[in-house]
């Protein structure tokens, strides 16, 4: 007996049909020229050609200027050559060459793309600075200007305009180095960092030497006192709590006695760190602590959004001082509400997610200011107590 009914998958390949693919299950599949009028048809898979794709990226030079961001355009595949990968290149050292484009306060149209060092290279920071304060040094040279020889009946006066004298006398205010010496203090917290002075001493004996001679080297042991950024960075802040917060010159900063001592003992140990013979540093050692100073300054400003530098080196501090004082309200309110605490966490959250300070700004510098508060403002920090667990203050008195 035969069996006749009609099959579950049922193919039909369309006889006659030239336009039709196939049957199946009640499906027509169409051929896909038929469509080549179509603006979707895509036919087969479709590559996207990475050639034609770009990315945007923002580089910054780390100076004091407002303006010293600029936007890069670079090919994707140039950019995957480079090494650099997607939202994780905060802190890189890039060399960028290409054209400059007036798009939006012009935009840099990338040719080539180097990666220079790792994020936390200080050598090439240094090298870096190195090469802009040589530039600089050169702008610094007076430029003699030489007329051209003109016969004439009348008498010629170069003068130098009002502006012009202003702007000489601005360039000399924005000296941050001094060739005077620094005094280096050596305290108890200290410790004794060997570095090679890359002196060799040769035998006097004027026989060959053979390899079995030993080369003596001689090595200077430095006292280098243990001092981190986030020392240094606090002893600003308190520096400018202390003069009110009011607006000051950055080489006033610069050159205070404290801060510079601070300043003097942190690059010793940054160098000492980098394992190099000294005459192979490619910056003196005031430059270096100029780059130094320049990167704190630029955490402040930039990451912690605490202090504002205008071209002139104006120094501004409107956020910090808004934060001290909005700490130190809520302080006065913990005095009368014993049974609640500070959560420094919470507190910090609460001010990023509005926009007062820097996404940068961890809870040490927020603990460092309310212990100045309750230690030199209120003068009673025995009547509060922290909680390092829990990340909190309270007010016991």
């Amino acid at each position: 007996m035969t069996d006749t009914t009609a099959p579950t998958n049922n193919i039909d390949w369309g006889p006659g049909e030239n336009h039709i693919a196939l049957r199946w299950q009640n499906k027509t599949f169409y051929v896909p020229e038929l469509f080549h009028r179509s603006p979707t048809y895509i036919y087969r898979d479709f590559e996207g050609d990475s050639g034609r794709n770009f990315i945007l990226i923002t580089i910054d030079d780390c100076s004091n200027e407002r303006n010293s961001s600029i936007g890069v355009k670079i090919i994707e595949n140039d950019y995957l050559a480079a090494g650099l990968k997607f939202d994780q290149n905060y802190g890189r050292i890039i060399r960028v060459e290409g054209r400059i484009m007036n798009y939006r306060q012009r935009e840099i149209h990338a040719d080539r793309v180097e990666v220079i060092g790792r994020k936390r290279d200080f050598h090439v920071e240094v090298q870096s600075w190195r090469e802009k304060i040589e530039y600089r040094k050169k702008l610094e040279e007076p430029w003699i200007f030489e007329p051209n020889n003109v016969v004439t009946n009348q008498n010629v006066h170069f003068t130098f305009e009002p502006a012009e004298l202003k702007r000489r006398e601005a360039r000399r205010e924005l000296i941050l180095s001094s060739q005077e010496e620094q005094p280096v203090s050596v305290i108890e917290d200290s410790i004794n960092l060997a570095r090679n002075s890359g002196a060799i001493e040769h035998s006097d004996d004027t026989g060959d030497e053979t390899d079995d001679e030993p080369i003596v080297v001689q090595v200077n042991d430095k006292t280098v006192k243990i001092i981190t950024e986030f020392q240094l960075t606090f002893a600003i802040i308190k520096w400018i709590i202390s003069k009110e917060f009011k607006p000051f010159k950055l080489a006033q900063l610069f050159h205070d006695r404290n801060i510079s001592e601070l300043l003097t003992d942190l690059t010793s140990l940054q160098l000492a760190s980098i394992h190099l013979p000294v005459k192979t540093h490619p910056l003196s050692f005031e430059e270096s602590r100029t780059v130094v100073f320049q990167r704190i300054r630029h955490n402040l400003q930039k990451n912690y959004k605490l202090i504002s530098t205008s071209k002139s080196q104006n120094v501004r501090s409107s956020n910090l001082h808004y934060l001290y004082e909005h700490i130190k309200k809520c302080l006065n309110r913990l005095k009368s509400a014993k049974d609640q605490v500070f959560d420094v966490q919470y507190y910090l959250s609460v001010i990023k997610q509005k926009g007062l300070v820097g996404e940068e700004l961890g809870y040490k510098l927020v603990n460092g200011i309310i212990d100045y508060i309750i230690t030199d403002d209120f003068r009673d920090r025995t009547n509060w107590k922290y909680d390092p667990r829990l990340i909190q203050w309270s007010c016991i008195g």
